[in-house]
């Protein structure tokens, strides 16, 4: 009874603390060609978007398995396949749109490093 007690225990302990390991993100983002973009709340117009400037590549909401690239389109939020346009006022050294939804856009900006 006592080395059953002690293994529930035991198992209990693990589990927590594996549940405790996991990474959370501090914010939600965009890797587009290296640079970092973070998503707003900010809603973007559909007669502001621009062309479409790529698509999600990689997506993956375990921070352990993001590893900062120059090649890959990243997202920790948006699948791959998610959208990204051009804002036609701003420039996209400044901000980034992306298609959350059909005709549904949502403002990322650079992150300044």
């Amino acid at each position: 009874m006592k080395n059953s007690l002690m293994k529930s225990f035991l198992l209990s302990f693990f589990f927590i603390l594996s549940a405790c390991s996991t990474h959370s993100w501090a914010y939600d983002f965009i890797e587009l060609d290296g640079e970092i973009y973070v998503i707003t709340e900010e809603v973007i117009q559909s007669e502001d978007i621009g062309g479409e400037i790529a698509k999600v590549e990689r997506y993956s909401d375990d921070e352990n398995d993001y590893t900062r690239s120059d090649y890959i389109n990243f997202s920790n939020k948006y699948k791959v396949g998610t959208s990204l346009f051009e804002i036609k006022t701003v420039s996209t050294d400044v901000a980034i749109a992306v298609q959350f939804e059909k005709d549904l856009y949502i403002k990322a900006i650079k992150e300044n490093e």
